[in-house]
């Protein structure tokens, strides 16, 4: 393909395709720092426009309600935002996650508080001024929602998607959008179907596809009441593309993620093999699913249990982490296996008295090409710690979000781009932009993207 141009920020900036390149390195795992008591459970990160990593912490803060987090790669954090400093909570409590926009607007989901007591949709600005854009169960019984459950993700028509454990017409939760404009609209309310059978209690983000169609998991409902995938179509049709099988007393709670090959990957944190100590799956748009592995075949769970995220790489191998297992020690650990089901176990936690970390709790991949995470536990005070794992992966660039339309604005994180942020430039889609991979000339060399970028109609 002849590369088109998009942009002109520190270099030019093209749309094309490459192929992915997959080489063993050596790997480095380094504790960044401690975290304090009252910090544990750092359980999301994302790289934000700065080149710091911004993280939300449900249940810290001075009055324990939860604050979103700055910290720098080296360890420095600050509070930017702490919630609940008013009466009666107005601007939400409990942030279950947010996105950082073109601009640097965060947005954010808080699972309680706002005018109802159900939750709040939020902004925030990179000088930490936070506002409230919708205050769930507005509706009479909650039929717009409540108790949104994690970060808000961008559509297709530059609004925002997202879902709620509870509320919606059937008490089960809902799928929901908000426009660019600030229109509210419920897309789905869950548990529709008899038994629950499309799915009931969405607790992870959505993830829309170029052609439309939402995907996500539930914790609840399904054909075995354990969970399943869905998908939603522009039509508003729910389709139950997998029910996942009953774990005994416990869900699935399964997350999932696209694959460069455009394929859903995830994880369920029970479930599995006979010792429901969760599984890696990968399940095709149409549903069809496979199992790629089975936790805890191992001699004290070696390879580690109960898996909570998964991503991939941009080497194109998936990685995550478990909050338990990982040799006698049970601190959980660090994994990646290929999009064939071929696992291998990077880093175990809790060892030298568990001072790197135990019960490991988000992982990023930032445009540097190293990996960083939290964990829940551990470290010098007790309270976790902020981690690096280097594989030797080069720096890369990273497109925020990964579709557009001519004329569109797109945010493109780095390094070495010199514009707007030293980690950041924004850039426009230009006339005759096709999809593909991107690639941005800067003044040290060629950084490439780690998945291909959509060129809307």
């Amino acid at each position: 393909m002849t590369p088109t141009q998009l942009g002109r920020a520190a270099g030019i900036v093209t749309i094309l395709s490459l192929s992915a390149v997959l080489l063993a390195r050596a790997q480095t795992f380094t504790t960044i720092t401690s975290l304090p008591k009252n910090l544990d459970y750092v359980t999301q990160l994302i790289q934000g426009e700065d080149g710091n990593l911004l993280g939300t912490n449900s249940g810290a803060g001075p009055f324990g309600v939860g604050v979103i987090l700055r910290i720098s790669l080296t360890g420095q954090g600050t509070q930017i935002y702490r919630f609940c400093t008013q009466s009666n909570c107005p601007d939400g409590e409990a942030p279950e996650g947010i996105y950082q926009g073109v601009g640097g607007i965060s947005y954010g989901l808080a699972d309680e508080g706002g005018a109802s007591g159900y939750g709040t949709l939020f902004n925030l600005s990179s000088g930490g001024r936070e506002s409230v854009l919708y205050n769930f169960c507005a509706q009479a019984n909650c039929n717009d929602g409540a108790n949104p459950s994690a970060a808000p993700v961008p559509s297709l028509n530059g609004g925002l998607l997202g879902t709620t454990s509870g509320g919606g017409a059937n008490g089960q939760g809902t799928l929901f959008e908000v426009s660019p404009t600030g229109k509210f609209a419920t897309l789905y309310s869950f548990c529709a179907q008899a038994s629950c059978t499309d799915g009931a209690v969405p607790v992870t983000s959505p993830i829309q596809t170029a052609n439309g169609v939402i995907y996500g998991t539930t914790e609840a409902g399904g054909t075995n009441a354990s969970g399943n995938v869905y998908a939603l179509t522009p039509q508003g049709r729910l389709l139950n593309l997998y029910s996942f099988p009953s774990a005994g007393p416990f869900d699935a709670l399964p997350t999932l993620t696209q694959g460069s090959d455009g394929n859903f990957y995830g994880v369920t944190h029970y479930g599995g093999a006979a010792t429901n100590d969760g599984s890696v799956f990968k399940i095709t748009p149409q549903g069809k699913f496979t199992n790629l592995y089975n936790f805890c075949p191992l001699t004290n769970c070696a390879h580690g249990a109960a898996p909570v995220s998964l991503i991939q790489g941009s080497d194109g191998n998936l990685y995550g982490i478990t909050s338990l297992g990982g040799g006698p020690n049970n601190g959980g650990t660090i994994f990646q296996i290929t999009p064939q089901g071929a696992l291998t176990t990077l880093h175990e936690f809790c060892q030298s008295n568990c001072l790197d970390g135990e019960n490991p709790q988000s992982l990023v991949q930032d445009t540097n090409g190293i990996f960083y995470g939290t964990t829940g536990g551990g470290g010098s005070f007790g309270g976790g710690t902020l981690f690096s794992l280097s594989l030797g992966l080069g720096p890369f660039v990273r497109t925020n979000p990964g579709f557009g339309k001519v004329g569109g604005k797109i945010g493109i994180l780095g390094n070495s781009l010199t514009v707007v942020f030293d980690s950041y430039v924004v850039a426009t889609v230009p006339n005759g932009a096709t999809s593909g991979r991107i690639e941005v000339a800067t003044p040290t060399g060629t950084l490439n993207s780690n998945a291909a970028f959509q060129v809307l109609p």
